[in-house]
C-alpha cells in the first residue's frame, strides 16, 4: 500500500490520542449487560440438571459473554456517519479530486483512529483469557490465538465493507442517523454480539452462516474459546473470503452509481 495512506493512518492516530477517556467510558457502559448475563446465566446453570446448556459449560458461556463484548469492540466500524456526512454536506467533493482512493482513504483513516482503542481491547482480552486458562476453565494454545488473529482480521474487513455499503444510503436519503441505529441494533443481535446465536436454534445458525453478520462476532469469539476449530475454521475463512470479495464488488457498484446522484449541496 502507498505510503500515503500509512500517512493518514498516522495522522488519524496522533489526533484521537486525546479522546481516550471517552472511549474507556464506551468501552465501560459494555460491561453492564455483561454483569447482567453473567448473573442471569449463573441462575440458568445454578437451576439446571443439565452441565450443557445451548452446548455450552458454564465457564464457556461466561466466557464467551465476555470475550464477545471484546470481540465486538475489536472488529467494530462505524464509518458511515462520517461517510454519510461528507456526501450530504458536499464534503466529498474535496476527496473526488486528490489522488486518493476514498475507499481506503477513508478505511486507513478509521485504522488509524482505532488502533489505541485496539491495544486497550487486546490487553483486555489477554487479561481475561490468562485468567481462564491459569483457572483451568479452558485451555489456550499459540494456534488458537494465531486463527483467532486471521479470523478477526477478516471480520473486521467485512464490517468495514457493510459499513461502507450502508454510508451509500446517504445518497439517496438525507437523513441516516436513525436508519443507521437501526442497522446497528440488527447487526448486535444477529452477529451474536449480546447473546450467542445458539439461542435461536440450530436452524437459525445453520442459515446464519451463510451471511456475514454470522463472522462478524460469533464466529470469532467462537474461535477463541474453542468451541469452532480444525475444518470449521477453515471452511469459515473460506465463506469469510467469498463474502469479502463479494461486497466489495457491490460496494463499488453502488458507489459508482450513487456518485451520479451526488450534487455536493453545502459544499
Amino acid at each position: 500500500m502507498k505510503p500515503k495512506y500509512l500517512y493518514i493512518s498516522s495522522t488519524s492516530f496522533i489526533s484521537t490520542l486525546e479522546y481516550r477517556l471517552d472511549f474507556m467510558f464506551g468501552l465501560l457502559s459494555k460491561f453492564f449487560p455483561a454483569i447482567i448475563q453473567f448473573f442471569m446465566w449463573t441462575a440458568i446453570f445454578a437451576n439446571s440438571p443439565d452441565t450443557i446448556i445451548l452446548h455450552y459449560t458454564y465457564n464457556q458461556m461466561i466466557l464467551y459473554t465476555v470475550l464477545s463484548i471484546f470481540v465486538s469492540s475489536l472488529v467494530s466500524v462505524d464509518v458511515q456517519y462520517s461517510i454519510s456526512s461528507d456526501i450530504k454536506n458536499g464534503m466529498l467533493s474535496k476527496y473526488l479530486i486528490l489522488p486518493v482512493n476514498y475507499f481506503f482513504y477513508k478505511a486507513f483513516q478509521f485504522i488509524g483512529s482505532k488502533i489505541s482503542d485496539m491495544i486497550v481491547i487486546v490487553i483486555g482480552m489477554g487479561i481475561v483469557l490468562v485468567y481462564f486458562n491459569a483457572n483451568q476453565m479452558i485451555e489456550m494454545n499459540i494456534m488458537q490465538i494465531v486463527k483467532f488473529s486471521a479470523v478477526a482480521v477478516m471480520a473486521f474487513v467485512l464490517q468495514y465493507l457493510i459499513s461502507f455499503l450502508f454510508a451509500n444510503i446517504a445518497f439517496w436519503i438525507g437523513e441516516c442517523g436513525g436508519i443507521f441505529t437501526v442497522i446497528n441494533v440488527i447487526s448486535l443481535i444477529i452477529s451474536g454480539a449480546i447473546f450467542p446465536l445458539d439461542i435461536f436454534g440450530d436452524r437459525v445458525i445453520a442459515i446464519s452462516r451463510l451471511f456475514p453478520f454470522y463472522y462478524i462476532t460469533y464466529f470469532p469469539a467462537n474461535v477463541l474459546i474453542g468451541k469452532i476449530s480444525g475444518s470449521e475454521i477453515t471452511a469459515g475463512l473460506s465463506i469469510m473470503v467469498l463474502w469479502v470479495l463479494c461486497l466489495g464488488i457491490f460496494c463499488s457498484l453502488v458507489w459508482n452509481y450513487g456518485k451520479k446522484k451526488y450534487i455536493a449541496a453545502g459544499g
